[in-house]
């Protein structure tokens, strides 16, 4: 339709906006941390202007937008930056993909958690971010991890955004 064309070009230009300014602004000493922090906000954006995140049920919502299996956000990322970019919701004390372009298998990777046991969960579960290299699902990447908070400031999922490390 054409509100979605438009909403694609509105993102385009954003991300290339957001990527002129870190260009404008010099290189840092990690342009792959860069490039994620890039998406990130790209990311946030995107889901954010659809409104204030919540859980409805066993949903995620941004807004009226529904993310369960919505995949429009993070597959655009993935087109127009190479990022990963899944999104977490939580539920009770686990985090779970409810959207994302990681495939598995053939299949996204949806439904599957957040590793209870990796270096990021203790961060997440308390609502810090961490940034910085991380293992998803068996592969090195360099990530940021963001929590998404409601309108009464309770933690309702986690941003992911990464890039594989080459080994």
């Amino acid at each position: 339709s054409s509100s979605s064309f438009f909403l694609a070009g509105a993102f385009l230009a954003l991300v290339a906006g957001f990527s002129l300014s870190l260009f404008a602004a010099g290189a840092s000493a990690d342009p792959l941390q860069d490039n994620v922090k890039a998406g990130l906000s790209a990311l946030k954006k995107k889901l954010e202007a659809e409104g204030a995140p919540r859980i409805e049920g066993e949903n995620l919502f941004f807004g009226k937008r529904k993310i369960n299996g919505d995949t429009e956000a993070v597959d655009e990322l993935k087109e127009i930056m190479g990022v990963t970019a899944p999104i977490f919701m939580k539920q009770d004390a686990k985090f779970v993909r409810v959207s994302t372009n990681i495939m598995r298998e053939g299949k996204r990777a949806v439904g599957t958690e957040l590793d209870p046991k990796g270096a990021v969960y203790p961060l997440a579960s308390k609502g810090t971010a961490y940034q910085g290299r991380a293992e998803i699902l068996g592969k090195s990447y360099e990530t940021i991890y963001e929590p998404i908070v409601d309108a009464n400031k309770q933690l309702v999922g986690i941003y992911l955004v990464a890039l594989p490390v080459a080994p």
